[in-house]
């Protein structure tokens, strides 16, 4: 076992990583100004990232580890939790293009039974995407909840095992005629993604999204040790403005709905190329942003996220449409959304999340289209 002095001299070598340098921007005293004031609201860390025609900006405050204080910096990883079903859809639609899919077939055509998961025999590839399949959200059992409290921080997290807790339910509605937001479903995208390249969902989205797009900071691979440069996470989990490490919880998840380790670097340059660069077809840029109502049940919709796509939100803001996705996990947030309209990309990853961070982080999002449009 390492004393502590190595043990913190090896987590700060977890944090060390080469910024990307900036291009510059003309109202980077605001985005500033706008980061350190959120941050010292009370966020243990803060990385805001900015592009748009005026050019690129990127920043950083707070703490990457609260026990050793070491800064944070902007090319650190986050988790980014449910982002990853923005990766995981890009995937889908490349499949897709390649003609070896199709998103209005059945996904039980393409995987192996699922035993007793209502719907999906019936559920779509598209509907899978969109959370119209009406399958049960695996995280919403009891089970679950009981299970991953006794048991947070092992790797046993698998895709079978995750399905497991949604097997015996009943499905939501019949796939098709409402949404509801399931984890579930990108479980289920993770088996595809196999079962259509012949190879591991982790080797899968390499090939098909990380290489060609050179997202070389992003990692999917609960069976590694959390990457180096990944930040320290914490929970408010008791609501009284003290916060817990949680960055090993559940890190050792092993599906596509939520367990992707990621930059602002990267989330800015994934959303970029897939909205504006043309990675993928136009056919298929209007697949994934054909949107659905989500709804006022659907908890997101208080943000503003109204509508959703294939792994993809609509905000609805006072400065026009964003799209993009939002995650959160044990001890990190993330937001990611462009500005189709206004040619404007931004990531905003915070290491911490529940209970007071989260109204924090909140208010942080709200000032976003603000200060991105509120000058001009």
């Amino acid at each position: 076992m390492l004393n502590s002095a190595c043990s913190e001299d090896w987590r700060r070598e977890q944090y060390e990583c080469e910024p990307t340098p900036q291009i510059g921007h003309p109202q980077e005293g605001n985005f500033e100004a706008f980061l350190r004031k959120h941050q010292r609201a009370g966020l243990p860390g803060m990385v805001l990232h900015i592009r748009d025609d005026s050019g690129e900006w990127a920043g950083a405050a707070g703490y990457a580890d609260l026990k050793t204080r070491d800064q944070l910096r902007t090319c650190n990883r986050f988790r980014v939790a449910s982002i990853s079903k923005l990766f995981a859809s890009v995937a889908v639609l490349r499949l897709v293009e390649q003609s070896q899919l199709e998103l209005d077939g059945k996904i039980s055509y393409e995987i192996n039974d699922q035993g007793d998961l209502a719907n999906f025999a019936q559920a779509t590839t598209r509907q899978v995407l969109n959370h119209q399949s009406g399958i049960y959200a695996c995280n919403e059992s009891l089970r679950y909840g009981t299970d991953l409290l006794n048991d947070p921080t092992t790797n046993h997290w698998t895709p079978d095992r995750c399905l497991s807790y949604a097997q015996g339910h009943d499905a939501y509605f019949e796939p098709g005629t409402g949404f509801h937001y399931s984890n579930t479903n990108y479980v289920l995208v993770g088996k595809l993604l196999e079962m259509i390249t012949g190879e591991s969902r982790y080797d899968a989205l390499d090939e098909l999204v990380l290489e060609p797009l050179e997202l070389h900071s992003t990692v999917f691979n609960p069976d590694a040790p959390i990457p180096n440069g990944t930040v320290r996470g914490y929970a408010d989990t008791y609501g009284d403005g003290s916060v817990l490490d949680t960055t090993a919880y559940a890190f050792g998840f092993q599906t596509l709905d939520g367990e992707i380790v990621s930059t602002s670097d990267d989330l800015v340059a994934l959303l970029d190329s897939v909205v504006y660069g043309r990675f993928l077809t136009a056919e298929s840029l209007e697949a994934m942003t054909t949107w659905i109502d989500v709804g006022p049940d659907d908890p997101e919709s208080d943000r503003g996220f109204t509508k959703y796509g294939l792994g993809m939100r609509y905000w609805d803001t006072e400065y026009g449409p964003a799209i993009g996705h939002s995650g959160e996990t044990f001890g990190y947030l993330a937001f990611a959304f462009t500005f189709p309209e206004r040619d404007t990309t931004v990531a905003m990853l915070i290491n911490g999340s529940y209970s007071e961070i989260d109204t924090r982080a909140e208010a942080a999002l709200a000032g976003l289209p603000e200060l991105l449009f509120g000058a001009g």
